[in-house]
């Protein structure tokens, strides 16, 4: 009798607990070692990851023909840590686009994950500035999909004529 009060207890608790999704949360550093996933294939694990793919793209690897899976849901703690997009342009005084410009130009394959609380917002001012803002600033050529995003904030302010923002992709 005793053994089956245990089985019983067990499976109430199951369908009293409530149902949350784990995600790992960002503490605002960056992580550049993924895992392999083949030849020019990549595993973004974590969110130190992710920031760390937007940090190798804004320095000037566009990542053309490589692909990046995601494998977790992810938690940018938006909140605490202001998201600096997966690839950007910006613009010079009077508005026009800066000619140095960094794209993400792979393949990036959510798998059906959710990146959640992101904020990126950016005060350009006079015209000058960061004036591409999402979870991808920019791309060119490039392939995103199977991926959900809730709960972004994305604000970009400035007197520049151009201004591109997206809950995915920016420009």
């Amino acid at each position: 009798m005793k053994k089956n009060f245990t089985i019983l207890t067990i499976m109430a608790m199951a369908f009293i607990m409530p149902f949350t999704i784990n995600a790992n949360t960002w503490n605002g550093s960056t992580d550049t070692e993924w895992r392999s996933a083949g030849t020019n294939a990549y595993y973004i694990d974590t969110a130190e990851e992710l920031a760390g793919l937007a940090s190798k793209v804004n320095s000037g690897t566009n990542y053309s023909g490589y692909t990046f899976y995601l494998t977790a849901n992810l938690d940018l703690n938006g909140s605490s840590h202001n998201w600096d997009p997966i690839g950007y342009f910006n613009s010079v005084p009077g508005g026009a686009i800066k000619s140095s410009e960094n794209y993400f130009s792979g393949t990036f394959n959510g798998q059906r994950y959710t990146i959640s609380n992101y904020s990126a917002s950016y005060n350009a001012g006079s015209g000058t500035g960061k004036i591409t803002v999402g979870l991808f600033g920019a791309i060119r050529s490039a392939s995103i999909k199977n991926i959900t995003v809730t709960n972004s904030y994305v604000y970009v302010k400035s007197n520049a004529y151009h201004i591109y923002g997206g809950a995915i992709a920016g420009w």
